[in-house]
């Protein structure tokens, strides 16, 4: 079929996060959170596929490449908001929260050295929503995959003092992102460091 093979093309050519390929993909890939259906063209198990290669595939975060920190950040909030409020229109703002947290888990550190930067930070901040802390919270784990449950737990205290680090250095300008992501995530790697989880 014309349509589904230049659909497939998109998803594996056009990496671009546009705000109309991403909605595309959260429609073909999710479902609405009241059950309704949506009339869609084409194979939609193809498509379920498709989206959901492309919206793993995302890994640039919009407006991080602005030349100034503010500059960045009032880009990325406006993409966010755009992403989050046609998402809403569909049904399906909870699943786009957990997918903005899993691009937002790609993040690089902030020019204090601090995890997140400045800008994903602030937007997270602002709009409080756990769904994007829960898709930054499996987006950490799953890029670190088979590196988990290092040799006695060692690799893992390691790096979940890194995280308490940064959770202390924003409790209080960020308290909603201290506490949601990254004690959240020194708890889950404390918690995978005990023996008996290890099979000691």
């Amino acid at each position: 079929h014309r349509l589904i093979r230049r659909q497939r093309q998109m998803c594996i050519r056009d990496r671009n996060c546009t705000q109309s390929n991403i909605l595309n993909c959260i429609v073909w890939t999710y479902k609405r959170k009241n059950g309704g259906e949506d009339l869609i063209e084409g194979d939609k198990d193809s498509l379920a596929q498709c989206g959901y290669r492309f919206l793993e595939a995302i890994e640039r975060i919009p407006g991080l490449n602005e030349a100034t920190k503010k500059e960045q950040q009032e880009k990325l909030s406006k993409w966010v908001e755009a992403v989050r409020r046609a998402c809403a229109d569909l049904d399906r703002l909870e699943v786009a929260d957990e997918w903005l947290g899993n691009l937002f888990s790609h993040a690089p550190v902030g020019e204090d050295g601090v995890w997140p930067d400045e800008a994903v930070r602030n937007v997270m901040e602002n709009i409080r929503s756990q769904f994007i802390s829960r898709g930054a919270h499996m987006g950490l784990f799953n890029s670190r995959g088979a590196h988990f449950c290092g040799k006695g737990g060692a690799q893992e205290r390691e790096l979940a003092n890194k995280y308490r680090v940064w959770a202390d250095a924003l409790q209080f300008t960020h308290p909603f992102v201290s506490s949601s992501l990254l004690m959240s995530m020194v708890l889950s790697l404390i918690h995978i460091s005990e023996p008996t989880r290890l099979g000691m």
